[in-house]
């Protein structure tokens, strides 16, 4: 998954800051999916005797954009907490959501 973003800063003081971001997504993905599975079952002896698995390989690429809010508190004068959370919406692919947070360090 690769992206390409435009960050817009509206709020950048000296404890807080915000940013928004909006931007493109490309996503590639590569999965195995089961599409059937086949068993027999000896009632006598309570036990599976043959097990069949039929898996298909699914390809897939999509484009879609995304948008999101990086929101930084500095407790000290160069280090802070940092919460950014992202929403990634794929034309075939999903959508998904997602959060970070931990500690950032300005140099």
């Amino acid at each position: 998954m690769g992206t390409l973003s435009l960050e817009i800063i509206p709020v950048q003081g000296k404890k807080i800051s915000a940013e928004l971001l909006f931007g493109g997504v490309y996503a590639k993905a590569e999965l195995l999916c089961a599409k059937g599975v086949e068993y027999t079952f000896d009632t006598v002896e309570e036990k599976f005797t043959s097990l069949m698995r039929d898996y298909q390989l699914v390809k897939s690429s999509d484009f879609g954009y995304q948008v999101g809010l990086r929101l930084s508190y500095y407790l000290l004068k160069n280090a802070g907490l940092e919460l950014d959370l992202r929403m990634q919406d794929l034309r075939n692919g999903g959508t998904f959501f997602f959060t970070g947070a931990g500690l950032c360090i300005k140099l």
